[in-house]
């Protein structure tokens, strides 16, 4: 068995455009992994979160004045199980050939 991480993250001005098009994309990786008959059991969250993005502002004479946030980055991940290893570099060249990144993978 090998444990594959993989995830989305995505950037936009507004943390609602953000997550609209993280949800999407992880509807992307979700299919991929599902026509890779990969049960939903095997597909597990394995971190969500949302964060600003900064500028940070200075003065004329170079000093930093303040953060200015000037968008939203939002990443999904999720770990899936892969039970049968003849079929993980199938599954793996899915993922990457939907662009999908792999963080890392772990045989168990």
């Amino acid at each position: 068995m090998a444990t594959v991480r993989t995830g989305v993250v995505t950037t936009a001005v507004t943390a609602k455009e953000a997550l609209a098009a993280n949800n999407q994309a992880m509807e992307q990786v979700m299919g991929a992994l599902t026509n890779r008959n990969i049960a939903n059991k095997d597909i597990q969250s394995s971190g969500c979160g949302v964060y600003l993005e900064y500028r940070r502002q200075y003065d004329p004479h170079g000093n930093s004045k303040v953060n200015i946030i000037i968008g939203y980055h939002v990443t999904n991940n999720v770990s899936v199980r892969v039970r049968n290893l003849l079929k993980l570099g199938e599954i793996l060249d899915t993922l990457v050939q939907a662009k999908i990144p792999i963080n890392r993978h772990r045989s168990s």
